[in-house]
């Protein structure tokens, strides 16, 4: 064991040499937990002659599963883990290609991924009458998801090939799962439910399973939803070999079904227990880990330990930066990037994370601008996601009349102009020597040229041309994407962040406008300087920042962390408070905790003045930033006073308790002082109602408008609870 021990403090090296019964390993950040794990392993295997292919090392992702498998056959040598390192998914295909003859199924089963999906959609849709209008494919399948979530006795269907499938069954379900049975077909999740169905229901599986694995290793715990959890535990049932390693404070996947109680309350039910605790830091200086230390102990719902810091360099600060306005907040970080540059550490060494995906616009325009090489950890681009492309596009329809832009936009969204119109129309086109879209719309009444799609895209483009004179820029995209039809296709399909990146559009020719009031902008102008955004090259392999979403970020480190637009209402989520309460406030501080102890040797904590046109509502500093100040040391901030700011808090405090309690149901008849009575169309996670007025058509109201007065409730819709915020 000696080429191990050097490696390995004592708590470590308990949990390596403690290889009987139930073990709960606590790994904070920074605590070398992917090491003790393949240590661990390398044990077992090479000082007690345990065989690799009796012990499971489930992950939770195949990256994961990858890097472990990399570092255990350093120890033990290439080539010889086995098959049983691996994703709960990938074990999950594993024992169902020897068990699912079980559920009457043949062990040559096919993985369905989206596509499959969707062709069986295709295929029922008309067997059921229904429409891809009527019902959308997406709509469906998130459908046959929660239902097979709600109702794990689906799997019964297959067990028996008698079974009669249940009443409650919608009809799309109950079509889907009998094609499924037909074709032999699986989805990822079936492979959880079928495992566990069987483990739980036919005899002798457990005996012949747990003789074959006499030790279960699970890693990053925290993350596993209520399935995954009893798949170990009835696998480790007989030999009550069960090692678990996580940091409930590092859950962030509770939208996933994760559940932090089953790892904190671990102990309780597996008993014997031996519990370790991994706080000993060798990622991070001290004054990140004091920072965040202080603020995840505003949460409840946790296993207390303090991070301790194994680096003795020289002590820096967290440095909060609080920006006049979002173009200076991203300003500044660019201007720290170029001195960090200077002081000779690389890109790479660089991240910059957010809370949405959204956030990432401005950034990556002060990025551009100040040529900064970056890459979209992860991601896209944000002028180069499809939605915003398509904006752009129809933009350039309207002032340049550009063949490219009318062949992406023509069926987008779909108008039933398949390539079959599109051919003829570019022949045609061709033929006459005009442009795709003169020669549509002089041929719009031609029997050939004359469909309602093509009728209404025509119709669209020539209105909003005629608004060129008398709107602004951002008033003719929020036109489009209403009239165009993009918005409710966007709906229909659950697709909310692309929703909220047409809303960041918006709000960014909002501002382009506001920067150059005292100038006569004209859309020509404005798509000029937009084309500055687009089609950029870049090196993804050279030396670049990176910039993803704080769970993006989720097992990686950097030298230099930048945390961007930690504005209240998006870190923490005001919509997610709202659908979760006091539960979803502590998940929110955990997404902070992750994205602080990413930083190994510099943290810039950043946000800005200003109104947030999402949430009707001034723009305030992230209540977390307060729990976490005395930490923390303003650098090149604008002038503000301490107790105001601490006032402002707790007036953002009490705008979101009042939004929250005071929120009027969808369908119910208020009364406007101004607009007079009116039915609630919807009630959104942005912060304003849809009201349709007799006399002055539809309205969007702020959450925070205290004029509002209920009338009567016609419906009951949600399901909001009130809650306080933690102090």
């Amino acid at each position: 064991m000696e080429y191990l021990s050097e490696k390995l403090n004592n708590n470590q090296e308990k949990a390596v040499k403690t290889t009987e019964g139930y073990v709960r390993v606590i790994a904070g950040p920074g605590s070398g937990k992917t090491m003790t794990i393949a240590c661990r392993y390398a044990y077992m295997v090479n000082e007690l002659g345990i065989s690799p292919s009796n012990i499971l090392c489930l992950t939770f992702t195949n990256k994961a599963a990858r890097e472990m498998k990399d570092r255990i056959e350093k120890y033990i040598g290439k080539g010889k883990t086995g098959d049983f390192i691996c994703t709960f998914h990938s074990f999950c295909l594993k024992f169902l290609r020897e068990e699912i003859y079980r559920m009457n199924l043949a062990k040559n089963f096919t993985i369905m991924d989206n596509d499959d999906e969707l062709s069986i959609l295709k295929e029922i849709y008309p067997e059921l009458k229904i429409t891809a209008t009527e019902k959308k494919y997406k709509a469906s399948i998130l459908e046959i998801s929660e239902a097979k979530q709600n109702y794990p006795d689906y799997v019964y269907y297959f067990d028996d090939k008698e079974q009669k499938k249940p009443t409650y069954w919608s009809r799309v379900f109950s079509a889907f799962v009998t094609r499924q049975r037909k074709y032999n077909i699986l989805s990822f999740d079936d492979l959880i439910y079928f495992t566990l169905h069987i483990l739980n229901n036919h005899t002798g599986v457990i005996e012949k399973w747990s003789d074959r694995i006499s030790y279960v290793m699970v890693d990053e715990t925290q993350d596993n939803n209520k399935k995954q959890w009893a798949i170990a535990n009835k696998l480790s049932e007989i030999n009550k070999n069960l090692f678990v390693v996580g940091d409930p404070d590092q859950s962030i996947y509770g939208w996933r079904g994760a559940k932090t109680e089953f790892l904190i309350d671990f102990d309780i039910y597996h008993t014997p227990c031996t519990n370790i605790v991994l706080n000993d830091n060798y990622r991070s200086l001290k004054c990140i880990l004091d920072t965040s230390n202080s603020l995840i102990k505003n949460n409840v719902n946790r296993i207390d330990k303090e991070m301790l810091s194994h680096r003795n360099e020289e002590e820096k600060k967290v440095i909060w930066h609080h920006a006049s306005c979002s173009s200076d907040e991203s300003s500044w970080i660019c201007k720290k990037i170029e001195s960090l540059k200077n002081n000779g550490d690389r890109f790479k060494d660089i991240a910059i994370l957010y809370r949405n995906s959204y956030s990432s616009r401005n950034i990556e325009q002060s990025l551009i601008k100040s040529k900064i090489p970056y890459i979209v950890y992860g991601g896209i681009r944000f002028f180069e996601r499809a939605e915003i492309k398509d904006i752009l596009a129809y933009l350039r329809m309207i002032e340049e009349n550009d063949d490219f832009s009318f062949l992406r936009i023509i069926n987008t969204p779909k108008r039933g102009l398949g390539n079959a119109f599109v051919n003829k129309l570019k022949e045609r086109a061709l033929y006459d020597n005009r442009s795709l879209y003169d020669t549509l719309y002089d041929n719009l009444y031609s029997p050939e040229f004359d469909k309602k799609g093509a009728r209404s895209f025509c119709k669209l483009i020539n209105e909003s041309r005629k608004m060129k004179e008398l709107f602004s820029i951002s008033d003719i995209m929020e036109y489009l994407i209403d009239e165009s039809g993009i918005r409710q296709t966007l709906k229909e399909n659950g697709d909310e962040e692309r929703m909220e990146n047409l809303k960041e559009l918006v709000l960014s020719a909002k501002l382009y406008e506001e920067e150059h009031s005292d100038e006569n902008i004209s859309l020509s102008i404005y798509l000029q300087d937009i084309a500055l955004y687009t089609n950029l090259d870049y090196k993804k392999d050279g030396d670049n920042i990176s910039i993803m979403t704080i769970h993006q970020s989720k097992g990686l480190e950097f030298k230099n962390v930048f945390i961007y637009d930690l504005t209240d209402g998006i870190l923490p989520s005001w919509r997610s408070i709202r659908e979760g309460g006091i539960l979803a406030t502590e998940e929110e501080r955990r997404i902070m905790y992750v994205a602080m102890t990413r930083a190994k040797d510099n943290l810039f904590l950043t946000d800005s003045l200003g109104y947030n046109q999402s949430f009707g509502t001034d723009k305030m500093p992230s209540r977390f930033i307060f729990e976490t100040k005395k930490y923390c040391i303003s650098d090149e901030s604008i002038p503000f006073d301490k107790n105001q700011i601490k006032y402002d808090i707790n007036y953002s405090s009490k705008i979101i308790e009042h939004e929250i309690s005071q929120v009027f149901e969808k369908g119910s008849k208020v009364n406007h002082p101004m607009f007079g009575n009116g039915r609630i169309l919807d009630v959104t996670e942005y912060g304003y109602y849809v009201i349709e007025f007799p006399n002055f058509g539809k309205r969007k109201i702020n959450f925070n408008f205290k004029g509002l007065q209920l009338v009567e409730m016609i419906e009951y819709y949600s399901n909001i609870q009130n809650y306080k915020i933690i102090p």
